[in-house]
């Protein structure tokens, strides 16, 4: 599984419980937007959710040109 492939099943997968003040017809493809959204899910997600949305952002940070391709 890619990095984007993981950040877009986390965010699908926090859509209803941390997330749900989100569109869900909108995917965040912005860097901005993506580290954002990695922080509410670290901030807001289960235990599980925080260490993904933390693993992932630390790539996207370390990662200073790419973003995750989002569809």
């Amino acid at each position: 599984m890619t990095a984007s492939e993981d950040f877009q099943n986390l965010v699908d997968r926090c859509r209803e419980h941390c997330l749900w003040f989100t569109s869900p017809d909108r995917s965040p493809s912005t860097r901005e937007t993506q580290i954002e959204i990695l922080r509410l899910i670290e901030r807001y997600g289960t235990r599980d959710d925080f260490i993904r949305a933390k693993r992932l952002r630390t790539w996207l940070l370390r990662n200073s040109n790419e973003t995750f391709s989002v569809s």
